[in-house]
């Protein structure tokens, strides 16, 4: 509607109403909401969907995947088992493979031909063997443990460690020691392996300080783990040992800020999501994770999930 008015000499003003057409004011409406929404975007509700930079001002959308919930116990590489803390699913013959033949390079020895480990731990494992001796020349290295059924750790008379509760349960976990001249010596903590091993993934699973939270009374200080190059660099740069890592990353929560780690010339954001349904038989938990950036997400073996977004 337009007014106007009017006014002769004699009489008051007259007011005149023209009529505006009806599709003229809805186009009027959608460009005041479209200019609203630029300037202001939209934060309403509490689907990822709706809140496209999250995080850090990044130009990341979201969108939630339903998962099974027991995957807190059985996906990723960030599953803590330790001696307050047993294994609830162990990994499928399919997911191990032998650390010998094809599998393995010429830059480190194993113990046992049978010695088995997880595909992506292993794949690690050689790349950082591979650099270690080619800077160093050494190929002293030697695998003595990998891979535990229940029943070989229930069967190793020299750990204390019951069956159920040891991290090489896990598949990702190696005990490494030197080995020349048939003498067989522990690796020393500050070896090339730990100083350098972030850079490939892996972390010394009990270092030296942390047996109030790994609960490790046995010295195992020569044991390498495989977590992943962001969780790695993190830890490594921030002196944690794995339980306190996983506690840490329960303060960034999807809604809230993210963990920022910048790895080998990559950027990551990481943030924790609790599950939903885990008493649950078939309980299903809805993830947030990225529509347009590659993540990978873990359980954690006790009550959630992290997710780990590649940003750039």
């Amino acid at each position: 509607m337009h007014f106007d008015f009017m006014k002769n000499a004699s009489g008051p003003k007259r007011i005149l109403l023209y009529t505006i057409p009806a599709s003229a004011l809805v186009l009027a409406v959608c460009l005041v909401s479209l200019l609203f929404v630029q300037l202001f975007g939209n934060r309403t509700g509490n689907d990822p969907s709706d809140d496209p930079d999250k995080n850090n001002g990044n130009s990341i959308t979201y969108t939630s995947i339903p998962v099974a919930s027991s995957d807190v116990y059985s996906k990723g590489t960030l599953r803590v088992v330790n001696t307050q803390t047993k294994i609830q699913v162990y990994p499928t013959d399919d997911s191990l493979v032998t650390i010998y033949g094809e599998n393995k390079t010429s830059s480190y020895q194993v113990k046992i031909a049978s010695f088995r480990l997880a595909r992506e731990a292993l794949t690690a494992f050689n790349a950082m063997l591979d650099a270690y001796c080619l800077e160093t020349g050494d190929g002293s290295v030697l695998i003595t443990s990998a891979f535990r059924t229940e029943g070989e750790q229930a069967a190793l008379t020299s750990s204390s460690v019951q069956a159920g509760y040891s991290d090489h349960h896990l598949a990702l976990s190696l005990a490494l020691k030197s080995s020349t001249n048939a003498a067989t010596s522990e690796l020393p903590s500050d070896h090339w392996i730990f100083r350098n091993g972030y850079k490939y993934g892996f972390i010394q699973r009990y270092p030296q300080g942390k047996e109030a939270s790994t609960f490790d009374d046995q010295r195992y200080f020569n044991c390498a783990r495989y977590v992943g190059i962001p969780h790695a660099t993190y830890i490594y740069e921030n002196n944690l040992c794995l339980e306190e890592y996983i506690s840490l990353l329960k303060g960034y929560t999807y809604d809230g800020t993210h963990l920022t780690v910048s790895a080998n010339g990559t950027s990551y954001e990481i943030y924790y999501v609790p599950a939903d349904n885990l008493t649950e038989i078939n309980g299903v938990t809805q993830l947030p994770v990225p529509e347009n950036a590659a993540y990978s997400y873990s359980g954690n073996n006790t009550d959630g999930f992290i997710v780990t977004v590649t940003v750039g």
